[in-house]
């Protein structure tokens, strides 16, 4: 009965099927995408910009996001 805003952490082959499922929503939203190696492009289907790890912690405050979703290989 309630719409969740969700930070994905890691957008490779595993976070994009993520953000990209419409099965999650409208409870799960992806509201922020963080990655490393893609961080400065834009996803096309969300419209979200690619945003580096280190904003995690203010990106998080600022959307008032509580729940994350960690799609990275186990060595990072």
């Amino acid at each position: 009965d309630r719409g969740w805003d969700v930070a994905l952490a890691g957008f490779g082959n595993l976070g994009r099927a993520i953000a990209h499922y419409k099965g999650f929503q409208p409870t799960f939203r992806i509201a922020a995408i963080f990655d490393e190696r893609r961080q400065g492009a834009t996803d096309r289907a969300t419209g979200l910009a690619i945003l580096p790890a280190d904003r995690i912690t203010d990106e998080v405050a600022r959307l008032g996001i509580s729940l994350g979703i960690v799609a990275t290989p186990a060595v990072a």
